[in-house]
């Protein structure tokens, strides 16, 4: 049945934990310099935010040059967007 090669199902490779790591200072980073400090969750999420970017971005996320290219892409918007957020505006507002 998976004789053929083109029939084999496709290995599947698990999250990229350096690059995650990488992701993650590379956020922590952008917050200091915003003067910043968020919750460390924040840091994560937006880390696993950045990494879904790059899912999207790349054909192959193992391909390190493609990705180290595409990571001051990622800070800049990231650190825009950041720069650019009202202070509280992530909170619900008191009804």
């Amino acid at each position: 049945m998976f004789d053929e090669p083109s029939k084999a199902p496709a290995p599947s490779t698990g999250v990229d934990i350096v690059l995650l790591q990488q992701l993650h200072d590379t956020v922590q980073a952008v917050f200091v310099e915003c003067k910043q400090t968020p919750p460390p969750r924040a840091v994560t999420a937006e880390a696993g935010e950045l990494y879904n970017q790059l899912l999207g971005m790349v054909a192959d996320i193992r391909d390190k040059a493609v990705v180290t290219a595409l990571i001051p892409v990622l800070r800049e918007r990231f650190k825009e967007r950041v720069a650019n957020a009202k202070p509280g505006s992530g909170k619900r507002e008191a009804s």
